[in-house]
């Protein structure tokens, strides 16, 4: 395929145009005439025109018009041959038109092309033309029309296949578009549309031409609605399968009742493409003996498309005598199916005194009644339902007619049981589709989907035949959940070799059905396993297994720690169901906590109790307090009960530190390390703490990190009430209260003063030492 270029070339118009106006000078009004567009034909412009030498042949006379235009074909299952539609004249003008002003163009049956430079002329000129679409064709004006907001198309023919083609569109004076398509505007109603080209192709002579693509444009309208139904042709008679239309006796034609209500009908009557008669009646004379006999409507209503239906009335004109003249109705069938258990009929009306009427029923060619009326039956499920009328009368020729009412047709039931299913486990899910009790097994597919009723994306099975009037379904790996089971039945289409003559596409005894049930996915049960009791050293951090089992193929899903309402841990399962639980520094004692696993869309929740003891020092790093680590106490104290303010220092930023007073530890407290690596920590001297020399140590939990502190404890003093107590001096405020402790590194003359408050008071006194493990 050769490109057609979007880009504008200026000038082409021009030169198309001026070519234009010669060709038409050239060309004799005749062939103008000759050349005139057939408008049931696509438009088309030859681009190459004969030269100024060669001569034009004269355009033959136009036929003259038929009495009545030429019917389309009917809408009808067999398709009726239209009559050869008679060619309206072509206008002939009054008198030899002028030549065109400059600035025309041409008509879309006349085009123009020039080469592009007179020194190529020793090169062949090129061969093509366009033809173009999206417009119609005004039979009163003889004009092509394009329409608001349809599509015009130029669509290049015969020209080289690398050939560079390009395409303005034109409005008046203005290049409204390039490319091969252009869509009127609003703007555009009531002017002409133009088409110029450039082709360039290697080894030939450039082409310039133009065409007039459309003489006007008009506003688009909404479509109309299409007109659906049949035609009803009575008075022909049945002899041995052929339907023939005896001499002398008169056909009806009517619309069936799916026509719009107040349509208006045309009708005609054509033996062999002769036209017979305009009314509804056509009654065949020895002139018509051997031809086939179509009837024609044309019929119009408001809102519908014109539409032309047609129908072959008659395969034969035969000789014969009058017939009974009579009116048949059937009732309760369509062609296409008879509901099982629906009464058919058959109505006769007007015919004369004294004649005999039968009627026979009939299923797949077997005789199943007689009489005006049928019902049908679960046996004749599948077969077509036939109906065969004949009406004798003293002299006259019998009538006979036969009518296609349908297959019998019923809705089947659609079974699904309800199941319950452990997650792991393939559902099984059978489907029955039965008809009434002598029917026949229904034949068809079934197709399932399964709908989680907690929300999500419906499961869409693979279809499956029906086996026995079962088809069955199997569905893996489904979460746990109750879903709705809907099937859906498609009927198997069963044809008949002698249907063939029949309108109906399809037979088959049942329609399409559905149904629905419940499928419940319970959950796997799940074990959890964790140990009972769980020791931990005060500031460090408890840990343990757990191990979860369920009867799904790989337990998943999350756990969680709990001591009361708060969260200690959380985390997921591990590959095998393992779950490795570490838990924060806990308070010394005894901590019951909760170990969770959730449900998951394959097992069910489970839960089990864990105690954590937390008692005992953290262990130590070494044997000597670690290097770099500090113990002192500002603020110290004198004897048990009291409060002491403990500062470790050397330690992991974030970690607990523990503080034990030896030599028979008795815990004093924690404190978190900061950024700093310094834990504080206001502890009390535990009451039952004995007298004497005593260290404290402080351990890191994570890092094992130690330091020490050493202090000794005094017995309380003895407090003697005092009777008559005397006011001490202004000047004796001086002595303030002795400290509650003092440190290794105070100076001697506060030491002195500490042994003479001793002295004086009778009592003991906790002497701290601080102890630096670099001294």
């Amino acid at each position: 395929m050769h490109t057609v270029r979007e880009k504008r070339r200026g000038g082409a118009r021009p030169a198309a145009l001026a070519v234009a106006v010669i060709a038409a000078m050239l060309v004799p009004a005749g062939a103008a005439a000759a050349d005139t567009t057939d408008p049931t034909a696509e438009s088309g412009v030859v681009a190459e025109q004969p030269t100024a030498t060669e001569s034009a042949a004269p355009a033959e006379p136009a036929p003259e018009p038929a009495t009545e235009p030429a019917p389309v074909a009917p809408a009808t299952t067999e398709q009726a041959p239209a009559p050869e539609p008679a060619p309206e004249p072509a206008p002939q003008p009054a008198t030899q038109p002028e030549a065109p002003p400059a600035d025309a163009t041409a008509t879309t049956s006349s085009t123009t092309s020039s080469t592009s430079s007179t020194s190529e002329s020793e090169l062949p000129t090129m061969s093509g033309f366009f033809s173009f679409s999206g417009t119609t064709f005004d039979e009163e004006e003889w004009v092509d029309v394009a329409t608001v907001a349809t599509t015009l198309t130029a669509v290049d023919q015969g020209w080289p296949v690398d050939a560079d083609i390009h395409l303005e569109w034109w409005v008046g004076d203005v290049v409204v578009g390039y490319g091969p398509q252009y869509t009127p505007r609003p703007e555009d109603i009531g002017r002409m549309i133009e088409i110029t080209w450039t082709v360039v192709a290697p080894g030939y002579q450039d082409a310039n031409g133009g065409a007039s693509v459309a003489s006007t444009t008009v506003a688009g309208a909404e479509q109309p609605a299409t007109m659906e139904g049949d035609l009803i042709v009575t008075g022909t008679t049945d002899q041995n399968g052929e339907i023939v239309a005896p001499v002398g006796h008169t056909l009806s034609a009517a619309l069936d009742d799916r026509w719009p209500a107040g349509a208006e009908v045309s009708w005609s009557w054509r033996v062999e493409g002769v036209l017979r008669s305009v009314s509804s009646t056509f009654t065949p004379d020895l002139s018509d003996l051997g031809g086939k006999v179509w009837v024609y409507a044309s019929v119009t209503a408001p809102g519908y498309e014109h539409r032309v239906a047609g129908v072959r009335a008659a395969q034969l004109v035969v000789e014969g005598t009058a017939v009974p003249q009579g009116t048949v109705t059937y009732k309760g069938g369509d062609h296409w199916d008879v509901v099982l258990g629906t009464t058919t009929s058959v109505d006769l009306a007007g015919w004369p005194a004294g004649a005999a009427e039968t009627v026979v029923w009939s299923v797949d060619g077997y005789e199943r009644g007689e009489g005006r009326t049928f019902t049908p039956t679960a046996k004749d499920l599948g077969g077509y339902l036939e109906v065969f009328v004949s009406v004798t009368a003293p002299g006259m020729t019998p009538f006979t007619d036969h009518r296609w009412m349908g297959t019998v047709v019923t809705t089947p039931t659609v079974s699904v049981p309800s199941s319950s299913i452990t997650v792991g486990d393939i559902a099984t899910i059978p489907v029955a589709v039965t008809g009434p009790q002598g029917g026949p097994v229904a034949t068809g597919v079934v197709s399932v989907t399964l709908t989680p009723r907690s929300g999500g994306m419906p499961l869409v099975l693979p279809s499956a035949s029906l086996v026995d009037g079962v088809a069955t379904f199997t569905a893996a790996n489904l979460p746990v959940g109750t879903y709705t089971v809907s099937a859906a039945y498609t009927a198997k289409e069963i044809q008949y070799a002698f249907f063939t003559l029949m309108t109906a596409e399809h037979v088959s005894a049942y329609r399409s059905a559905t149904g629905s049930g419940v499928l419940t996915v319970g959950a796997a049960a799940a074990t959890l396993t964790a140990p009972g009791t769980v020791r931990a050293a005060v500031a460090t951090r408890a840990t343990f297994e757990a191990t979860l089992a369920t009867n799904a193929d790989a337990p998943t899903g999350s756990w969680t720690v709990r001591e009361g309402g708060s969260v200690l841990a959380h985390g997921e399962v591990r590959k095998g169901g393992r779950i490795a639980v570490t838990l924060p520094v806990l308070s010394v004692g005894t901590h019951t906590l909760v170990l969770e696993v959730p449900a998951t869309p394959w097992a069910a929740a489970a839960s089990a109790t864990v105690t954590v003891v937390v008692t005992g020092e953290p262990a130590q790093v070494g044997t000597t307090p670690t290097v770099g680590t500090v113990l002192d106490t500002p603020k110290a104290a004198t004897v048990p009960g009291q409060q002491m303010e403990l500062v470790a220092e050397g330690f992991e930023p974030g970690e607990t530190v523990a503080f034990y007073l030896h030599s028979e530890p008795m815990f004093l407290g924690t404190a978190v390390a900061g950024a700093d690596g310094v834990a504080r920590l206001l502890a009390t001297v535990p009451a039952g703490a004995p007298v004497g020399s005593h260290t404290v140590i402080a351990t890191g939990g994570t890092s094992g990190r130690w330091a020490t502190l050493a202090v000794e404890l005094a017995v309380p003093a003895a407090v003697t009430p005092v009777a008559n107590p005397v006011v001490a001096a202004p000047a004796a405020t001086a002595a303030a209260s002795p400290a509650l402790a003092v440190t290794g590194s105070q100076s001697g003359t506060l030491m002195a003063g500490a042994w003479l408050m001793l002295l004086v008071g009778g009592s003991l006194v906790l002497v701290a030492r601080r102890v630096r493990a670099t001294r």
